[in-house]
């Protein structure tokens, strides 16, 4: 059907990065959502990432900061302009640790209960690991028990994303935020990162082995909006659509995406 090809159209351009001509379809968006959820989705177009988030957060200076899941160990320079100190957590397995140079301030864990004590860090920081914990009840408890009331739990993490490195879990945002919502936490914001159909494209690239095709679409995991995001934000300007309902479209059809969430 012609749909068919116009979507798939405007998503290769996107891609690709050619001129972006109009399409003249009428997108669906949902009702903004209400409850804790919906208070924490971004009301702003475009695709604000962690990396946004962390900056300008309240924390006192000389405190500490826990990357958890550190892997190779390369979001310590994350810690000093905000005046922490930088620990890492990880499991001795992850794929990402023969990358890590400098082996300092990581301690390494089972993968449920976390080694340190009570209210320890004024900030944990969280990049695309919650989707490969065992056991995410457990693990949110903990992260509550090590972050001190008012600290805060920062990062992203999967829902619509292919299987990869054994991952065994993906979250709907909404049941996310109820999660950590449950475990002792307020979610400030939760933003939509790279789509679904951007993810799957560049699996299916690196399936067939066209590993410099994939890699052109990295930007798509920051701040560059992914094609099906940037899709949904141009229909919704169109359509005279708040940025809140695009944001809660483009959080159903993530493939990730980013919180800020404050412990209570």
């Amino acid at each position: 059907m012609q749909v068919f090809a116009q979507i798939q159209g405007a998503l290769n351009d996107r891609m690709l990065g050619r001129s972006t001509g109009s399409i003249d379809l009428g997108l669906r968006f949902p009702d903004a959502p209400s409850g804790a959820f919906g208070a924490a989705i971004s009301r702003e177009p475009g695709q604000r990432d962690w990396t946004e988030m962390i900056k300008g957060l309240a924390v006192p200076r000389d405190g500490r900061m826990l990357d958890f899941g550190c892997g190779a160990s390369d979001r310590r320079s994350l810690a000093a302009p905000l005046g922490l100190t930088w620990f890492g957590l990880d499991v001795p397995f992850s794929m990402e640790s023969p990358a890590r140079e400098d082996r300092s301030a990581v301690t390494f864990y089972g993968g449920v209960s976390v080694p340190f004590a009570d209210e320890r860090f004024d900030l944990v920081v969280s990049i695309q690991v919650f989707e490969h914990v065992p056991e995410p009840h457990t693990t949110f408890a903990e992260i509550a028990r090590i972050v001190r009331p008012g600290g805060y739990l920062l990062g992203s993490t999967s829902f619509n994303e292919p299987f990869h490195s054994e991952s065994t879990f993906g979250y709907s945002p909404k049941n996310f935020v109820r999660m950590i919502g449950g475990a002792g936490f307020d979610v400030l914001e939760v933003t939509p990162g790279i789509d679904i159909w951007t993810l799957a494209i560049r699996r299916l690239a690196r399936q067939f082995r066209h590993d410099d095709a994939a890699r052109i679409l990295a930007p798509f995991f920051g701040t560059t909006a992914s094609p099906l995001n940037d899709l949904i934000d141009e229909c919704a300007a169109k359509q005279g659509v708040k940025p809140v309902r695009a944001n809660a479209l483009k959080l159903e059809l993530a493939g990730q995406f980013n919180f800020l969430a404050r412990k209570r």
